[in-house]
């Protein structure tokens, strides 16, 4: 699923590997589901143990 946030160029605490609960209107653009402007709340990151 591609997030696609309009206007923004960077938001805080979204970064590579973060997991984030999106939910909005879903379509299909150039084959890939896509929310543009989601709703979204960023999930507590799990540590994990070695």
């Amino acid at each position: 699923m591609t997030l696609v946030f309009l206007g923004r160029k960077h938001i805080a605490g979204i970064e590579a590997g973060r997991s984030v609960k999106a939910s909005g209107r879903v379509v299909v653009r150039d084959e890939r589901t896509t929310i543009f402007n989601p709703r979204y709340e960023l999930l507590p990151v799990s540590s994990t143990s070695a």
